[in-house]
């Protein structure tokens, strides 16, 4: 759990977690040049902050979602961020002025805006080191 205006730094590695809970301003914090991996069994909640990652590089961020869990997620936040979230059996709303950068997938999503979701381009060219790649058709961008 994160609360306050605190920043919490992710350094280059795999963690896991039982559920992330994050309000108020404080952050994520994922430094540049660092890969960081994350797996959460139950929720994501964030609201407030949200994530920073200084790459700007969506890979760099991967959020996933245990598979023998289904519980909600939401992501709301007043600014920009780069990550991917893989997800298949969560329901993930997201929220807050911010644009949002990478790739998510969930069981159901929805974008409250106003911040628009945007497909991260880099992740289709499939060699980097989220090691994804998409079909021609196989996903839908929202508007």
């Amino acid at each position: 759990s994160i609360s306050g205006d605190s920043v919490t730094t992710f350094t280059a590695g795999t963690y896991y977690f039982y559920e992330i809970s994050k309000s108020g301003g404080g952050m994520i914090e994922v430094p540049a040049g660092d890969d960081v991996r994350i797996y959460i069994y139950n929720k994501l909640a964030m609201s407030g902050g949200g994530f920073t990652n200084h790459s700007g590089k969506a890979e760099s961020l991967q959020i996933f979602g245990c598979p023998d869990a289904s519980q909600g997620w939401s992501i709301s936040g007043p600014q920009s961020a780069w990550f991917t979230i893989y997800a298949p059996t969560h329901k993930i709303g997201m929220s807050g002025e911010g644009d949002k950068y990478g790739s998510f997938i969930g069981l159901e999503w929805k974008n409250n805006g106003p911040g628009n979701v945007r497909f991260d381009v880099a992740l289709s060219g499939g060699g980097g080191t989220a090691g994804v790649s998409t079909l021609r058709g196989s996903w839908t961008e929202l508007w």
